[in-house]
């Protein structure tokens, strides 16, 4: 299994460092001709509008939707936002809900993995989701920060900047039964 990653903007090395230690496969994003022969995507965080405005200046931005239409796609804070943005997440969502950078937190979160697990989660800028229109949403966190609505995977917050697997290993799961 191959996953590319993003990467435009935001932490993208350090969600390569943690799929690499899970012995998963991966690529960095830059061009169309990237998602060629890949398995799922990861949409790291940044800012969601410059985000947008890259991918729109190196043509990626419908191939992406393209590509996410048929495969597993895990997006982190302002791939979240992205996610919702394009209509694949059935939510409302909230940017830089809890303030500006200044203002970011971690905190404890049980999830609901099998079996159930605490872990750190990380907040910086993090969106919040307001509101869930969709009964195939299942909320994997203790909050809503952390979804599922069928191959699409999201966090409001940053689980690759924790030394803690978990959910990346869940993402991995996840794209291994879409196979």
């Amino acid at each position: 299994m191959r996953i590319g990653i993003l990467a435009l903007q935001g932490a993208y090395v350090k969600h390569q460092e943690m799929l690499n230690r899970l012995g998963c496969r991966s690529i960095f994003v830059r061009f169309p001709h990237d998602l060629v022969g890949l398995d799922a995507l990861l949409l790291p965080g940044g800012e969601s509008t410059s985000m947008h405005y890259q991918l729109v200046r190196t043509g990626l931005l419908s191939p992406i939707k393209e590509f996410a239409c048929s495969h597993p796609v895990f997006g982190t804070c302002a791939g979240l936002i992205l996610l919702a943005d394009w209509g694949l997440l059935d939510i409302t969502v909230a940017r830089n809900a809890y303030g500006r950078q200044a203002a970011s937190f971690s905190k404890e979160l049980e999830i609901k993995l099998t079996p159930p697990k605490k872990i750190e989660a990380v907040f910086i800028r993090a969106p919040k989701i307001e509101k869930i229109h969709s009964s195939e949403i299942e909320v994997l966190a203790d909050t809503p920060v952390f979804i599922r609505q069928g191959k699409y995977l999201a966090a409001t917050f940053h689980p690759e900047l924790t030394n803690d697997p978990s959910i990346h290993h869940y993402f991995i799961q996840l794209c291994e039964k879409k196979l």
